[in-house]
């Protein structure tokens, strides 16, 4: 059943593949635009500027594309078709998330990588994508359904008739996303700055409590989701 959601949610992405290509120009755009001011700064600086201003593209990004795609689901009205069917709502964030996840991936290791070119560090790029591979699949654990439940949280709250329904997402989405983001960001510099970090990865705590909290994301978000639909 979740394979079949998979595939309908997959195919339905490809569709709107504006959406994503948008996305991916947004997050280029951003790059470019950050990595002019550090033209003359050191190699250090360049490193610790180039970890922080990833994540956040990574993570408006991610936003971007997630209220897009749910915008044009409830125009469509994909949501209510699916739960006529049997189908649990669960299965439903899941498959979407799934799909999401699998997407963002390989957008962001696109963006991440262009961004290291901008930014001049991306010599030795085996241990950079390595780390980035790394953080990017616990931080899109918890950051895709979180966005996932917060645009339902959005679309919801328009039905019922708030005017400000509009902020809710952002309002909702980003401090909630922030503790998740700078975590990522921490291990993220650890494990690109050590070149043993695949070898000795279980030694940093930093890197477990980024696991946690993508789990921790994750399973609040789908349970929220089922009792937000079902309201």
């Amino acid at each position: 059943m979740i394979t079949t959601l998979q595939l309908f949610f997959l195919r339905s992405l490809i569709r709107q593949k504006e959406q994503i290509l948008s996305s991916l120009c947004f997050g280029l755009s951003l790059a470019l635009l950050l990595s002019l001011g550090t033209a003359d700064a050191a190699d250090s600086v360049k490193k610790e500027q180039f970890a922080v201003m990833l994540f956040v593209i990574l993570l408006i990004t991610t936003s971007w594309m997630i209220m897009k795609s749910s915008t044009s689901h409830e125009k469509e009205q994909t949501l209510t078709t699916l739960l006529l069917h049997p189908f649990k709502a669960s299965h439903i964030i899941i498959s979407y998330s799934s799909v999401v996840m699998a997407l963002s991936l390989i957008t962001h290791l696109i963006l991440g990588w262009i961004l290291a070119v901008l930014f001049g560090v991306a010599g030795g790029g085996g241990g950079l994508m390595s780390s980035l591979i790394i953080c990017l699949m616990p931080y899109l654990l918890g950051l895709v359904p979180l966005g996932c439940l917060c645009s339902t949280l959005t679309i919801h709250s328009s039905h019922s008739g708030h005017n400000s329904s509009a902020l809710l997402f952002p309002v909702i989405y980003f401090p909630l996303a922030t503790p998740l983001t700078l975590v990522s960001i921490q291990t993220f510099k650890l494990l690109w700055h050590d070149s043993d970090s695949l070898v000795r990865l279980s030694s940093y705590p930093s890197f477990w409590l980024l696991c946690a909290l993508g789990v921790f994301y994750a399973v609040l978000s789908i349970n929220l989701f089922s009792q937000v639909v079902s309201s």
